[in-house]
């Protein structure tokens, strides 16, 4: 028998094994009337057979005909049904039971005889369960989605080899120190090798080190000093101990002061903490990942970055490439965050054009993948339609960024080779073949340009090799 609700919200849905047949008629009109919806099985293998065409949130076993058959069906439901709570009805006297049904997997027992009210209260604590697994589950998913190697989109050598790299050092425990320029993702990169370490489920502490005087910084990675016991308790949320059995991530680690690091260089010879709350010392177990934006070795060579901390942080260097060392990724990253962006807004995904990934192609990009978001959300805000075309794109001025050090020089290429499309494409493409002996590799960086961008250049202006004379 199944009770049916005009109720618009949805109901809990229930299946009741019960073998003697006694208790459906009145059990499903009593919680029927509280958003239940009820169904009767006769049997744990009809009831089994049921969940394979249907799920179901709470499954009720009345042990009394067969305690068996109650304990076997609790172990079926629970190896089919990960998100099914089970509920067993048990006799009063038989508390040996009551501990067999929850060592089995059952959620929860309850001794006859019971009232009505008891019985809702239970089921009601059943169906939040479920619900909670189900979004602890949603969230893990989640954050393993945003941290896995998919996040890390490109398909140019550059970033071929960054991902390769990763997949070899992220299930050690060495230090990794991640070098690039604002905006290249160092972040998201910390953030994957975690994921897919020995360490994924424990936590992942972030410690910006940009504090311009050090003391929240020290308080943070340290705890408060002595001589502020009002603060000793926020010790104990010390980030060395946070971080306790996972990964401690510091960022920026290039702004960190001196007396910072020494502190942080003898951490790292013992691994041992002092709690504000204990004189005892404690032994932390954690991995270290660390970003800077600049070169660490030339700070330590000037003495602005302690040496011996620099190798002790730098045990294995990942730089992560400007994206204008890596053109060619563009349409594969413009389409991964307009995807996004379109998630974030409930919007459908727009639709870009050629003439609109030839001109992000031509851009330098100073501010790497992180001003190519920031340039796509403006486009979807300002863009009236669904399509995006190259009059939809704007960039914000970066002035002198683009030549910050040497590790951009790509774009002074590109920006000479931008000038010189824009008047002659064709011909400056086809002269650059010839002298590359129409190598799309060595074409495509004497140009500034991708290889994806080339092979569309050419395909555009129908570029045929010369034939060699004999």
């Amino acid at each position: 028998m199944e009770a049916n609700l005009t109720n618009t919200e949805r109901a809990t849905s229930v299946l009741l094994i019960d073998t003697d047949g006694t208790a459906p008629r009145s059990l499903s009109l009593d919680i029927g009337k509280e958003k239940y919806r009820i169904k009767v099985a006769a049997s744990a293998d009809s009831a089994l057979e049921i969940l394979v065409r249907e799920p179901f949130d709470i499954v009720l076993i009345d042990s009394a005909a067969n305690q068996t058959s109650a304990l076997e069906a609790i172990k079926r439901i629970r190896l089919s049904c990960l998100y099914t709570e089970v509920i067993v009805l048990t006799e009063s006297s038989d508390d040996r039971m009551a501990v067999q049904v929850l060592e089995t997997g059952a959620f929860d027992c309850i001794s006859k005889p019971y009232s009505n009210e008891q019985l809702l209260l239970r089921l009601h604590r059943a169906a939040e369960r479920r619900k909670m697994r189900r979004e602890l589950t949603a969230l893990h998913q989640e954050a393993a989605m945003s941290c896995s190697f998919d996040n890390l989109v490109g398909i140019s050598e550059a970033m071929t080899q960054l991902k390769e790299t990763i997949r070899r050092i992220a299930p050690t425990d060495i230090p990794v120190l991640i070098t690039g320029h604002p905006g290249t993702g160092k972040g998201l990169l910390a953030r994957v090798i975690h994921h897919h370490s020995n360490r994924r489920s424990g936590p992942f502490v972030r410690v910006d080190c940009s504090d311009v005087d050090g003391a929240l910084l020290e308080a943070t990675l340290f705890g408060p000093a002595e001589s502020t016991p009002h603060l000793q308790r926020a010790g104990l949320s010390a980030a060395l101990e946070k971080a306790d059995g996972g990964t401690l991530f510091l960022d920026t680690v290039d702004l960190m002061p001196l007396s910072i690091q020494s502190r942080l260089l003898r951490f790292l010879q013992d691994f041992k903490v002092k709690p504000a709350t204990s004189g005892a010392e404690k032994k932390v177990d954690l991995r270290t990942i660390a970003a800077s934006e600049k070169d660490l070795s030339a700070l330590a060579a000037e003495g602005r970055f302690r040496e011996d901390l620099f190798y002790r942080l730098s045990v294995v260097s990942v730089d992560v490439p400007a994206l204008v060392e890596r053109i060619e990724d563009i349409e594969l990253l413009a389409d991964y965050l307009l995807r996004r962006i379109a998630a974030d807004s409930n919007k459908k995904q727009p639709t870009i054009s050629r003439e609109a990934f030839d001109k992000l192609s031509r851009h330098t990009w100073p501010g790497n993948v992180r001003e190519l978001e920031n340039t796509l959300r403006r486009a979807v805000v300002l863009c009236e339609g669904d399509h995006l075309d190259a009059g939809d794109f704007s960039f914000v001025a970066s002035g002198h960024r683009e030549n910050a050090d040497s590790r951009t020089s790509p774009s002074s290429v590109l920006t000479t080779a931008d000038s010189l499309l824009e008047d002659n494409q064709r011909a400056v493409i086809k002269k650059a073949l010839a002298d590359n002996n129409w190598n799309f590799t060595q074409t495509a960086q004497a140009l500034g340009i991708g290889r994806t961008t080339l092979w569309r250049k050419v395909k555009k202006y129908d570029l045929k090799r010369d034939a060699v004379p004999c």
